[in-house]
C-alpha cells in the first residue's frame, strides 16, 4: 500500500521532491498546493533552468497537473488548516513553502486531516524532531506529528562530522558553506531584513548566517556547543561547498583522515548519502548528484597534528530533495506499520514474503509463521581464520575488574511502566519501544550466549526473542566452573555472526566487558556493551564501546556499523531494560543493503 503524500509549496525543493517521489513504488502524490495557476505549475515542472526538461509529459487542466496521463490535484489555498487533506486521504504532507517552519504552524496540516508533516527546513521553535538521514534516523520511530528534515547544509555537514567524531573525536569546529544563491536573496538591490541579502545575488559574494550547525547539533548531540559557522552566498544557481576546520582529540594525518572517509563510504549504511572524490572537480560537476555530501579528498589538510581541514561538495537542491523524499517514505512506512492491527499483520506478512525473496539477510519463515529455531550447537573450530589473536582467560579478567559483590541492583534503571528508560537521577528519560511485534516484520537470526551470571536472563530472553519473530541459535547457557574459559561460549557465537551464519549476536555475562573483549578479537565483529550505571568505573574504562544510553547502542549499530553484537551486563541491568534495549537494537535496519534498498524505495513490501 502506497503512502499518500501532499506537497505544500511547489518551489525549487517542492518540484524536485515531486520528481523523485513520482518514481518511487511506495509513495503516491495525491495533491500539491501553491498560490498560482495550474498552467504555471505544470510549465515550471516541465522546464528547469538547472536540471533541464522533465523526462515525463506534463500538461494541465483547471484543477490538475497531469503527468503521464495521471491527474494530480492542484490547490491554491493560503491557509494550511483549510486544505482538504482528510477528504483526500493524505497521510504525510511535505511542507516546503518555507513559511511554516514553526512546528505549531506546520501542525495546521494535521488539523486539516494529515497524519504527519515533514518540514523541508530546520524547525523554528520546539515541537519537531530533527532527523538527518544517515545520522539519527533511529529517532524517527519516536517522533511526533511534525518532523524536520533540517537544511541542505545540515544534511551535508552532519554525516561528515559524524565520521570525524567517531574516528578521531572533535574538540571544536567551525564550518563555512560556500553556498549558491537562493530565492531568499534579491535579484536586484531591494529591501530585506538581512541587509547583505538585500543586495544583488547575481553579482555579489554575500556573507550571511546559517542555522546549519545548530541543526547539526540537534541530530548529532556530540556537536552541541562546539560547532559554529556561517554562509557565503555566491553567484551560482546550484551546488554548494562546506569548508570545515576541526580540532580533533586525536593526533591525525591527512592519510588517516582520508582513510576514514574511504572506510565510511564503503559502509553500505552510507550508500547514497556520503561519497568521496579524488578528481580535481568544480561545482558544475556535482549538479544532479544525489549524495548529501561528497568529500573532496584532494583538499584535506592537517596542521600541527590535530587542526584538520575537510571540504565537502553537495547539490543543495537535488541531494537535499532526495533525503526529503526518503524521510517522507520512512514516515509513511512507520505510519502504515502502526495504522491498525489488521494493517500491521498484513504489513508483517508482506514483509516476510518480500524480504525473503529480496534479502539474504532475512531467514526463511515457515508455513506456520513460526520463527526459525536453529539447533543449539557450537561452531567449534570452524572459521579459525576469523580469529585475529588468542583470547585470554577472561574469567580471571572479570574477577580482577569486578567487585566481590554482584553490584547494587537498586541503582539499575527504575521501572517506568513502559513510559521510558531512566538510569540514575542525572540521566535523561529515553522513550523506548513497547514489547509489541517488531517493526516491518523484519526477522533476524540471532546468536545468543551466556555464562552462569546471565543464565536466568537467558531463559527469559529466549521466548522473548521468539515472540518478536526472530530465530535463535543458542550457544549457551554454559554453567561454568572457575576453571572454565569464557571463549567456550562467546567465540562460537561471534564466529557465527562474522561468518554471516547469524545476522547479530547477543551475549550475557557479569559485567559484559569480558564478553565484549573476547568477541572483539574476531575479525569483523564489533561488540557494544550495555552495562548500566552500577558497573564499576574501572570496568567502564576497559573498552571504548560501552554505554548506558540505549540510543548510543543504536548509533553504534546503525551509523558506524560498529556493533553487530551486543553484550549485556547481567549483574547490572534489569531484565525489563534488557528486553527494551534489545528490541530497540534489533528493530533498527542492519547496516547493509537492506537500509539502502529501503532508502531508495526499491525494497518490496514498502508499497504496492
Amino acid at each position: 500500500m502506497k503512502t499518500k503524500v501532499a506537497i505544500n509549496g511547489f518551489g525549487r525543493i517542492g518540484r524536485n521532491a515531486f520528481k523523485i517521489a513520482f518514481e518511487r513504488q511506495d509513495l503516491e502524490i495525491v495533491a500539491i498546493n501553491d498560490l498560482t495557476d495550474t498552467k504555471t505549475l505544470a510549465h515550471l515542472l516541465k522546464h528547469d533552468s538547472t536540471y533541464g526538461a522533465y523526462q515525463h509529459d506534463v500538461s494541465s487542466d483547471e484543477q490538475n497537473i497531469i503527468i503521464k496521463d495521471s491527474p494530480i490535484k492542484a490547490l491554491a489555498e493560503k491557509d494550511p488548516a483549510k486544505l482538504p487533506w482528510g477528504d483526500l486521504g493524505v497521510e504525510v504532507v511535505v511542507e516546503s513553502t518555507g513559511l511554516f517552519t514553526d512546528p505549531a504552524k506546520a501542525r495546521a496540516h494535521v488539523e486539516a486531516g494529515a497524519k504527519k508533516v515533514v518540514i523541508s527546513a530546520p524547525s523554528d521553535g520546539d515541537g519537531a524532531q530533527t532527523v538527518v538521514i544517515g545520522v539519527n534516523d533511529d529517532k524517527l520511530a519516536d517522533a511526533g506529528d511534525v518532523i524536520s528534515n533540517a537544511s541542505c547544509t545540515t544534511n551535508c555537514i552532519t554525516p561528515v562530522m559524524g565520521v570525524l567524531e567517531a574516528e578521531f573525536g572533535i574538540e571544536k569546529a567551525m564550518m563555512t558553506t560556500i553556498h549558491s544563491y537562493t530565492q531568499d536573496q534579491r535579484l536586484q538591490d531591494a529591501p530585506h531584513k538581512d541587509l547583505r541579502r538585500a543586495r544583488n545575488a547575481a553579482t555579489n559574494i554575500v556573507p550571511t548566517t546559517t542555522g546549519a550547525t545548530k541543526a547539526a547539533a540537534k541530530a548529532l548531540t556530540a556537536l552541541e556547543g562546539i560547532f559554529g559557522g556561517l554562509s557565503i552566498r555566491v553567484p551560482t544557481p546550484v551546488v554548494s561547498l562546506s569548508d570545515f576546520v576541526i580540532v580533533t582529540r586525536k593526533q591525525v594525518t591527512i592519510e588517516e583522515v582520508n582513510a576514514a572517509f574511504k572506510k565510511a563510504t564503503s559502509n553500505p549504511f552510507y550508500q547514497g548519502i556520503l561519497d568521496i572524490t579524488e578528481e580535481e572537480l568544480v561545482s558544475s560537476d556535482f549538479i544532479g548528484n544525489s549524495h548529501s555530501a561528497i568529500v573532496d579528498l584532494k583538499l584535506t589538510a592537517v596542521v600541527g597534528g590535530n587542526l584538520v581541514k575537510v571540504v565537502a561538495w553537495y547539490d543543495n537542491e537535488w541531494g537535499y530533495s532526495n533525503r526529503l523524499v526518503e524521510l517522507t517514505a520512512d514516515v509513511g512506512r512507520l505510519l502504515q506499520g502502526g495504522a491498525s492491527e489488521d494493517s500491521k499483520v498484513k504489513k508483517t506478512e508482506e514483509a516476510k514474503e518480500d524480504t525473503d525473496a529480496k534479502s539474504a539477510h532475512h531467514h526463511h519463515v515457515d508455513e506456520k509463521d513460526k520463527p526459525l529455531l536453529l539447533p543449539s550447537e557450537a561452531i567449534g573450530d570452524t572459521h579459525k581464520d576469523l580469529l585475529e589473536t588468542s583470547v585470554p582467560n577472561l574469567e580471571a579478567k572479570e574477577k580482577e575488574l569486578l567487585p566481590a559483590e554482584d553490584g547494587d541492583k537498586s541503582a539499575v534503571g527504575e521501572d517506568t511502566g513502559g513510559a521510558g528508560y531512566i538510569i540514575g537521577d542525572d540521566q535523561p528519560k529515553h522513550p523506548l519501544p513497547s514489547d509489541a511485534t517488531n517493526i516491518d516484520g523484519v526477522h533476524r537470526n540471532i546468536a545468543l550466549a551466556s555464562d552462569h551470571a546471565g543464565l536466568e536472563q537467558l531463559k527469559e530472553l529466549l521466548p522473548y526473542l521468539e515472540s518478536l519473530g526472530h530465530g535463535v541459535k543458542n550457544f549457551g547457557p554454559k554453567n561454568l566452573n572457575p576453571n572454565d574459559d569464557y571463549p567456550d561460549f562467546i567465540i562460537p557465537a561471534a564466529k557465527a555472526v562474522a561468518a554471516n551464519e547469524c545476522e547479530r549476536g547477543i551475549v550475557l555475562g557479569g559485567s559484559g566487558q569480558g564478553e565484549a573483549i573476547a568477541a572483539n578479537k574476531i575479525k569483523g565483529i564489533r561488540c557494544a556493551v550495555f552495562y548500566g550505571p552500577a558497573v564499576p568505573r574501572k570496568v567502564v574504562d576497559a573498552t571504548g564501546r560501552t554505554s548506558h544510553d540505549p540510543y548510543e547502542i543504536v548509533r553504534l549499530s546503525r551509523q558506524h556499523s560498529d556493533s553487530n553484537m551486543l553484550s549485556l551486563a547481567a549483574r547490572f541491568v534489569t531484565l525489563k531494560d534488557m528486553k527494551q534495549v534489545i528490541k530497540l537494537w534489533l528493530d533498527t535496519p542492519a547496516s547493509s543493503e537492506e537500509r539502502h534498498q529501503r532508502r531508495i524505495g526499491k525494497l518490496d513490501g514498502l508499497g504496492s
